[in-house]
């Protein structure tokens, strides 16, 4: 009887790494060892992958072979046996599920490996049952990296605590806060937004749910702190454009066709190019990845940088699902993207900011039926309406819904409305705004009310909340990047 394997499913992880080199980060921290994979040939190879992977060189055919050396590359086939490796796969969509399995198999053929041990020991005279007890539990829980689970007892945890109670020292690292630009929203959230938390930043279009997420970007930029953006749903270019717009107020229009520009707007662009170079954010233009290969790309970002504080996903219902049985319905797909992401900011010690839409049918129902319209009685987003999934709802720490309520009225009842002067804004286009807090795990949940800058993009709280909308002094603040 031979011993657990899948030549087949190791064959399918090698030829994963080769076609998709940034597998192998994820594929090492499942498979540390060289004789995880039961194939002679697919250990050499696996080994000569991860010595390259440790110097942080390049894993391709020509790399391997070098690596594998002439008597080792002919043991394993050849160069024409790893170029067969290649043809295997076509996707990463499945790579986690064949770790899994060349995992499992390892585990067995240890706990096998371990029972042929213990049977020997137990023949001898001197056999302590005690001590082969205590052997077979410690290869049975090494085996199954329990350690990656790790269990804290209630004293020690009790201990700590004591001990940093009585020393003053605070229990949340500020290095693990993502801290917004505006101070009110900072407050409510106990600082702001948490490392190893998932964030949902939901809304209707144009409701500035990507801006809000951008400006998050840009604030942290301007401390230092590292970003990923994974844009689904617009170009990178469209995404700069964002953040010129968002940082110097400047007309869209003239933006897109490069000006023309006054000598003040030159030299603001000027500054902020030089403000920009100095920043650690980038873009990935994912349309068509799937949440695997969202985790994929930001493990490698932070492989290479080092650090990785913030990511954004722009946005949720663009991502493609890993599965694709014919029994996958669209509210399990989001289920099991969401989830993913929420592992991810786990795994990465990141704060993971997804931007989702909501059903905007039952609020434009409700305000069908509102005879005396005000800003107070107008329908705002709930959690509910979270679109095709409630595991978004479950899985988030927080949830914030940007809402402007002109937005929302423009978009019920059109251009050709009377509208007050409290909903239109003034002639700068800035008008009310709120950032409800649906769901917050670290402090109460609540909104604070702001302004929206329509040219901008941008939402903000002046540094007086008596400020009328319309004063001259609101621009300024808004501008101070």
């Amino acid at each position: 009887m031979t011993l657990p394997h899948d030549t087949d499913t190791e064959a399918q992880v090698l030829g994963a790494i080769f076609n998709f080199p940034d597998l192998i980060i994820d594929v090492f921290q499942a498979l540390p060892e060289i004789d995880s994979f039961y194939s002679k040939k697919h250990q050499l190879i696996y080994e000569a992958m991860l010595k390259l992977y440790k110097k942080s060189e390049k894993i391709d055919i020509i790399t391997v072979a070098n690596a594998l050396g002439k008597e080792k590359l002919k043991a394993v086939g050849g160069r024409v046996y790893l170029v067969e490796l290649t043809e295997k796969v076509v996707t990463s969509a499945f790579t986690n599920d064949h770790v899994r399995i060349v995992a499992k198999h390892a585990s067995l053929r240890k706990q096998i490996q371990a029972c042929k041990n213990a049977m020997s020991d137990a023949y001898q005279d001197d056999a302590d049952p005690e001590d082969i007890a205590n052997y077979l539990s410690s290869v049975v829980v090494s085996s199954h990296q329990s350690d990656r689970f790790p269990v804290y007892h209630v004293s020690d945890l009790a201990k700590t605590f004591e001990e940093d109670m009585l020393s003053g020292k605070k229990s949340v690292d500020k290095s693990s806060i993502i801290e917004t630009r505006m101070p009110e929203l900072n407050k409510l959230l106990g600082g702001g937004l948490y490392k190893s938390h998932l964030v949902v930043i939901g809304g209707s279009p144009s409701m500035g749910k990507t801006s809000l997420a951008l400006d998050f970007v840009l604030h942290n930029g301007n401390m230092g702190k590292k970003s990923l953006i994974f844009t689904l749903d617009e170009p990178v270019n469209d995404v700069l454009v964002r953040v010129v717009q968002s940082n110097l107020a400047l007309d869209r229009e003239k933006i897109l066709n490069c000006g023309p520009w006054s000598d003040n707007e030159k030299e603001r662009i000027k500054k902020q190019s030089e403000l920009l170079q100095k920043h650690s954010w980038s873009v990935v233009e994912a349309s068509g990845m799937t949440a695997a290969d969202i985790r994929a790309s930001a493990r490698s970002y932070k492989h290479k940088n080092g650090d990785l504080d913030l990511i954004i996903v722009d946005y949720i219902g663009q991502i493609n699902p890993v599965s694709k049985g014919y029994q996958q319905t669209r509210e399990r797909d989001v289920a099991e993207t969401s989830n993913e992401l929420k592992q991810m900011a786990k795994q990465f010690n990141c704060c993971v900011i997804a931007v989702s839409q909501v059903n905007r049918s039952s609020s434009f129902e409700h305000l069908h039926h509102i005879k005396e319209r005000n800003k107070n009685n107008i329908p705002r987003p709930r959690m509910s309406q979270l679109k095709d999934s409630g595991a978004i709802e479950a899985d988030a720490n927080v949830i914030l819904f940007p809402f402007v309520p002109s937005e929302f009225l423009r978009d019920k009842l059109g251009e050709d409305h009377q509208w007050t002067l409290q909903e239109r804004g003034n002639q700068d286009g800035i008008v009310p705004a709120e950032i409800i807090i649906a769901k917050n795990k670290m402090g109460p949940k609540g909104k604070i009310e702001c302004l929206f800058d329509q040219r901008s993009m941008r939402f903000f709280v002046p540094e007086k909340v008596s400020d009328k909308v319309g004063a001259k002094s609101i621009r300024s603040h808004q501008l101070n990047v």
